[in-house]
């Protein structure tokens, strides 16, 4: 996904996009986990559980769109 992002970025932001899409990567692990920590000690360790299923069943929705890119376009031409 990354690469797929840096393709699309003008060279002269590559840097500025890297950095700002790393950072945001950092706060939401830090997010989440604090809220399955806070969940699972103060609901229920189901809870917490619960939270990382959703997490992981909305990454597999989210990977498993189809994406139109030239580079892909151009690959499958091949």
């Amino acid at each position: 996904m990354n690469t797929s992002l840096m393709e699309m970025v003008p060279k002269h932001l590559m840097g500025r996009v890297q950095n700002s899409y790393n950072f945001v990567g950092t706060l939401l692990q830090i997010v989440l986990a604090l809220s399955v920590g806070a969940v699972a000690h103060r609901i229920s360790l189901v809870g917490g559980f619960a939270i990382l299923a959703c997490v992981y069943g909305l990454s597999f929705v989210a990977s498993s769109w189809p994406v139109s890119s030239p580079v892909a376009e151009e690959i499958a031409a091949q």
